[in-house]
């Protein structure tokens, strides 16, 4: 539930805006618990798209803002948001690009990369999922 509180604004669809670390969950990170990405559209690219970007790298997902989904709400905060996001490990790019790397086994392999180099993620994945991943990874 994003934007529940009408004294506090939520910009990140993981978190409201309380400032407090782990506080305000809107419960998007239990729903999306297991998933191998995230990809990230919406308004406005410089806050809460961009904000829902990286809360999701910060909990450890594969994240992908597609800038060609979303639009800001200044051109230049806009930027800056995109470089946050390329800074904190995401992929920006445009729906078709996404779209054909889908269909590619490098896309495969770079997320299968990014869990296996994120130890919090792979905490909390099953031993079994641990293994297909790194198995996977090494076989590409």
């Amino acid at each position: 539930q994003k934007g529940t509180n009408p004294l506090i604004d939520s910009y990140s669809a993981f978190f409201d805006n309380t400032g407090m670390q782990g506080s305000g969950s809107t419960g998007l990170k239990e729903m999306v618990k297991g998933s191998t990405e995230v990809v990230v559209v919406g308004l406005a690219m410089d806050y809460c798209v961009g904000y829902t970007s990286l809360h999701s790298l910060e909990l450890g997902y594969p994240t992908t803002l597609l800038r060609d989904m979303t639009r800001p709400v200044k051109i230049q905060t806009g930027e800056d948001m995109l470089a946050m996001v390329r800074e904190g490990g995401g992929q920006v790019t445009t729906w078709n690009s996404w779209r054909k790397e889908l269909e590619d086994w490098q896309r495969a392999k770079d997320v299968a990369e990014f869990f296996i180099a994120n130890s919090g993620v792979l905490e909390s994945m099953s031993m079994l999922t641990t293994i297909a991943l790194v198995a996977f990874a090494l076989i590409i």
